[in-house]
């Protein structure tokens, strides 16, 4: 599925509707499962949105794509960014997903008693959702928007572009990471943060790393 909006190009791959649908199984209502799909979606289209106008605005021409675990936006140029733009930039897509979920806080505070039980779910997945992506991908672990952010500032500090040192960083607080996961029972955030850990350490023996679609985000 291919649209625009905002003038950005968006590519929907039918593998970002799968994920989605798979993540929503644990009800067996097809109503519901349907409203987190479309929460799922809007909220990392908005997710990727933040990115896209930000980039933009550096002179930027990006393009969103929505596959696998999440989105990502790509940027038709040859342009590089500063290090303070590029910190910029990742940074707008949590930005964005905090504004998002906070609207929806402030929704689900005002009164509205004809809202259906739908409804209100909707509010509720809109905010679980958007809060939590967003914290999690300010997380200083590559390749996450906070890893970015991580590494754009350990270049400013040593004053040079190497990333053993953010790609170390992103390792020790991935495996806290899954060692809070698994202390906690929250076996999805233990595996998550075992993959991302794999991959930093795959990318500091100079191996190559497997893809984890729309984790730039």
């Amino acid at each position: 599925m291919r649209f625009s909006i905002a003038g950005f190009p968006v590519d929907v791959h039918w593998s970002f509707l799968l994920v989605a649908a798979l993540l929503g199984l644990q009800s067996n209502d097809v109503r519901i499962i349907l409203i987190w799909v479309g929460v799922v979606f809007v909220s990392v289209l908005f997710h990727e949105l933040g990115h896209a106008v930000v980039a933009r605005r550096y002179g930027l021409h990006p393009e969103i794509s929505l596959y696998g675990m999440g989105g990502l936006t790509k940027y038709q140029s040859g342009r590089r960014l500063s290090r303070a733009r590029s910190i910029a930039v990742s940074l707008a897509g949590p930005g964005a997903g905090l504004l998002l979920g906070g609207i929806a806080w402030g929704v689900t505070q005002i009164p509205m008693p004809e809202l259906n039980p739908l409804g209100r779910l909707a509010l509720f997945y809109l905010l679980v959702v958007n809060i939590f992506w967003s914290i999690l991908n300010l997380l200083p672990i590559l390749p996450l928007d906070g890893g970015s952010v991580m590494r754009s500032l350990v270049h400013i500090v040593k004053g040079r572009a190497d990333d053993r040192l953010p790609r170390q960083i992103s390792l020790v607080v991935a495996v806290a990471g899954g060692v809070a996961g698994f202390a906690t029972g929250n076996t999805f955030a233990a595996i998550f943060a075992a993959y991302l850990g794999i991959m930093n350490y795959q990318a500091l023996r100079g191996l190559p790393m497997p893809t984890l679609p729309g984790m730039r985000g």
